[in-house]
């Protein structure tokens, strides 16, 4: 089960609050989607091949043609996960989060 809702609210952090202060500018609005479900470990792996869909072959796995994630990635200026006690915030190409190390 999936559920799409806009968020429309502007958190005002103060950006030394933040795990990066460069975090500030997304703090509002956002397009939030939920499941039901948890990440695997698997997940997590494969999320970091977008391009290279592992489950084509799972008949039951969300998004093995390749286009669940993608499509997100597509529309969000920094697409975050949080799923069970994990937070995955995708930034590919660190425009936003530099690697300082």
């Amino acid at each position: 089960r999936v559920k799409f809702c806009i968020d429309d609210r502007q958190h005002s952090i103060d950006p030394g609050g933040l795990w990066k202060p460069s975090l500030a500018p997304f703090q509002g609005p956002a397009l939030l989607a939920w499941n039901d479900s948890v990440f695997t470990d698997e997940d997590w792996r494969n999320i970091g091949k977008m391009h290279q869909s592992m489950k084509e072959e799972d008949v039951l796995k969300v998004g093995r043609f390749g286009l669940g994630f993608q499509s997100v990635h597509n529309i969000t200026d920094l697409p975050t996960i949080v799923s069970g006690d994990c937070v995955g915030i995708m930034d590919p190409h660190e425009t936003v989060i530099k690697n300082e190390g």
